[in-house]
């Protein structure tokens, strides 16, 4: 199937997406909706039918450990093992320069 679409209706497509197109972009556009449209046609012709429905190729196994509630560290043991520590909290570089 060949598909007709018209500058008009990239226009008017253009100006519900609220997009300002030139002479140049219609006809630009217009040649590009129509093989997009073209292909996806292509695609809804391709024969998948044999083929099973796969969701993951291999048999899913639960990688999750079971929830135990441990001591958490001391506060003093952390801020002793940190390398950098300033009114009691880390001190890290900064993300996006200095501030």
């Amino acid at each position: 199937m060949s598909y007709s679409i018209s500058r008009e209706d990239v226009a008017k497509m253009a100006k519900l997406a609220e997009l300002r197109l030139d002479d140049q972009e219609l006809e630009s556009f217009t040649a590009q909706l129509v093989q997009t449209l073209e292909f996806a046609e292509d695609l809804d012709q391709a024969i998948v039918d044999p083929l099973p429905i796969t969701i993951l190729p291999l048999e899913g196994v639960n990688v999750m450990r079971p929830d135990v509630v441990v001591q958490p560290l001391p506060r003093e043991a952390l801020m002793a093992a940190a390398a950098n520590v300033e009114e009691n909290q880390f001190r890290v570089p900064p993300a996006l320069g200095e501030s």
